[in-house]
């Protein structure tokens, strides 16, 4: 599932129903989330883990995820909450890392890059070699 982990359009119903989620200000004409708030943090760990839990989703791309500290606990604690209820998730950042990233690439060999679904086909059967780190 692609998660658009900065914020929301203006006009957005979430917006509306819940402006304690939000900071004040934006970036790209949207709202961005407020990480800070305990609001927030409980909402983006609940609403993950339900896709995860309800629907079966196994994986999350990070857009323009920026891999900051905060970012990476609200993550490990989806993953815990999906390896909890058996069902381990596979998260990928697509410009900072989570355990890979999108564009995952050796210093020495920049050209090498590792798109995503060679990664989901590599690591399906070690997936919960690589969400053990976070629990």
């Amino acid at each position: 599932l692609d998660v658009t982990t900065h914020g929301v359009v203006r006009n957005s119903p979430l917006l509306a129903a819940h402006p304690e989620l939000f900071r004040r200000n934006g970036t790209w004409r949207m709202r961005d989330y407020d990480y800070a708030s305990g609001a927030f943090r409980r909402w983006w760990v609940s609403t993950w883990s339900h896709y995860v839990e309800r629907y079966g989703v196994d994986g999350f791309r990070l857009d323009t995820w920026t891999g900051d500290a905060d970012s990476v606990a609200l993550w490990d604690a989806v993953a815990r909450r999906a390896h909890a209820a058996r069902r381990d998730v596979l998260i990928v950042g697509e410009q900072a890392r989570y355990h890979m990233c999108q564009h995952d690439w050796s210093a020495r060999h920049p050209a090498h890059s590792v798109w995503v679904e060679d990664m989901a086909r590599a690591v399906r059967a070690s997936m919960r070699a690589l969400v053990a780190p976070c629990l």
